[in-house]
């Protein structure tokens, strides 16, 4: 019993560096992967104290694999173009119709509902192309992997036109990571 107290304790003390490297990366990929893999691997290792400090962080993460709504708008546009967006589960192709979709213009706000591993779809309409609601895009961006949202917020080039678009998100995706508080 005093071997497992002395492991117990050794772990705790160990545990703030973590909280602090957790907490002070701005890597989605670490926050909301590679910490929640090691925290893990502690749980029933801590004291009362910091098992509930691993059970709310875990509880925190587990909300970025469920669909939540994101605010969007678009700063910067080129040639007053417009957008579509569409979002799609992994593997998922985009249906790019007047009902599933809408012109997004520059300075207005719009939402999309995301969760990770969710791909994120990206049309580019040139003012004079003809509206198909994605179908036929002027230019097209995916984004895929785990944080797609991440990717989804600044500066995003179009890879044909090789001209960029800006998206700002409010709040950040960043500013939502999770916390061990």
């Amino acid at each position: 019993a005093t071997v497992k107290k002395k492991e117990v304790k050794a772990t705790t003390v160990g545990l703030g560096d973590l909280i602090d490297k957790i907490n002070d990366s701005s890597s989605p990929k670490y926050r909301l992967k590679t910490a929640v893999a090691t925290l893990k691997t502690l749980r029933g290792k801590v004291d009362q104290e910091s098992e509930r400090k691993i059970s709310n962080y875990l509880r925190d993460v587990a909300k970025w694999k469920k669909s939540r709504k994101f605010a969007y708008k678009i700063t910067s546009i080129p040639d007053n173009g417009h957008l579509h967006v569409e979002v799609v589960d992994k593997g998922g192709e985009p249906v790019w119709s007047a009902d599933a979709g809408e012109q997004i213009l520059l300075g207005i706000e719009y939402s999309l509902n995301w969760k990770m591993g969710q791909t994120i779809h990206i049309a580019y309409d040139a003012p004079t192309a003809a509206e198909n609601w994605g179908q036929q895009a002027t230019d097209r961006r995916i984004l895929k992997g785990d944080f797609a949202i991440f990717d989804f917020e600044g500066e995003i080039t179009l890879p044909t036109l090789g001209k960029t678009v800006s998206i700002t998100l409010n709040p950040t995706p960043a500013d939502l990571l999770p916390e061990m508080k």
